[in-house]
């Protein structure tokens, strides 16, 4: 299910807009599209190229677990000035591929968000999230 944030903060880096919020719908499991809207009502699908959690209570960051997702996302255009109050829309990895797979049954396989973490977990505090995550798992 494609997610929506809402945006608490927005930080212009340079050609990267970094976007804070909590999600109030679906889940977000790493980069992919997004949909976003300027000041001018018009609306730009860009990429998300990095992501944090702050609070981090599972994986993937689903709607209502209390934490903060920061994306870092491509500015579709260098005078882009995003709408806050118009929040984030998630479009996908793959949105457009006609090619795309369903492996929703895959989705409950633990074997299957091993495979994710080892791809995304990520620490400056924790110097092997992936054990630590694996250990608290028992």
């Amino acid at each position: 299910m494609p997610f929506r944030l809402q945006v608490l903060n927005i930080v212009s880096r340079g050609p990267t807009l970094v976007v804070s919020g909590v999600l109030l719908e679906g889940a977000y499991s790493g980069p992919e599209w997004v949909m976003l809207c300027d000041k001018s009502g018009e609306r730009i699908s860009a990429q998300v190229i990095q992501h944090e959690i702050i609070r981090p209570k599972g994986w993937p960051v689903v709607a209502g677990d209390g934490s903060t997702l920061v994306l870092h996302i491509n500015l579709p255009r260098p005078t882009f000035e995003m709408d806050q109050a118009q929040g984030i829309a998630g479009l996908g990895t793959l949105s457009c591929n006609d090619n795309r797979i369903d492996i929703t049954g895959y989705l409950s396989d633990p074997a299957f968000w091993a495979i994710q973490m080892s791809l995304h977990a990520a620490s400056d505090i924790v110097p092997d999230p992936l054990v630590g995550w694996l250990l608290s798992r028992g």
